[in-house]
């Protein structure tokens, strides 16, 4: 989701192609700062992996949450 104009609309939709491409120009922003860019793509992820790249302290069982 992205909550910007432009990008969200009345309703509160967002337009997954539009978001996408956002997202995909901060990371490219983000490129030479590997720890923000690991924590964007954890905060803001496309997939498991990254949504589960940064490592804590939390009590979360990642192999249940992930499937």
């Amino acid at each position: 989701m992205v909550l910007a104009p432009g990008y969200i609309d009345e309703r509160g939709w967002t337009d997954p192609d539009k978001a996408r491409k956002f997202h995909e120009a901060e990371r490219v922003k983000k490129a030479n700062d590997p720890k923000g860019l690991l924590i964007y793509q954890a905060e803001f992820c496309f997939n498991a992996e990254e949504a589960f790249a940064l490592e804590g302290d939390n009590k979360f069982n990642k192999i249940i949450l992930s499937s």
